[in-house]
């Protein structure tokens, strides 16, 4: 039980590590400025800064905030952060969980699929090559999304 706990412990701390790098490498990409940010979340100035850099401790609530501000789904985020199809040390996403979720009344419409059983873990590299990849295409259907919705400018 000892070998769970601190395993846990390892990966709870190394994944709120993982979830900043993410969401400050999605501020970086988007071409917006933190204080821009604080404009656009009503924030006061300096308090994007003061969570990315660790001053405020990073919630939920500040993470979502942030995405949305940027234009980007927080779903997309979280499907970056745990694949589905990635198992986690021991703990994997199951059909049977989805089933039980489902009976719960939970709407699970894609129930994940069961993981392969010799599935290796992905390496560093390939991980952030699937994020950088994801957050690129985001941002570009974000921006092009964004150009088709402006209004004419006045002259």
């Amino acid at each position: 039980m000892a070998d769970y706990e601190d395993w846990l412990a390892r990966w709870i701390a190394e994944d709120g590590v993982r979830v900043l790098e993410l969401l400050r490498k999605i501020v970086a990409v988007s071409g917006v400025t933190r204080k821009e940010l604080d404009q656009r979340l009503g924030w006061r100035a300096g308090y994007a800064s003061a969570v990315l850099t660790r001053r405020i401790e990073l919630k939920q609530e500040h993470a979502a905030a942030m995405l949305l501000g940027l234009g980007v789904h927080p779903g997309l985020f979280y499907d970056i952060l745990y694949p589905k199809d990635r198992p986690i040390g021991p703990v994997a996403a199951t059909a049977d969980v989805a089933r039980r979720l489902a009976l719960a009344g939970f709407s699970l419409e894609d129930a994940p699929p069961e993981p392969a059983p010799s599935a290796t873990p992905m390496t560093p590299a390939e991980i952030k090559a699937l994020v950088d990849d994801a957050v690129q295409r985001a941002l570009a259907a974000a921006s092009s999304k964004r150009q088709r919705t402006k209004p004419p400018r006045k002259r």
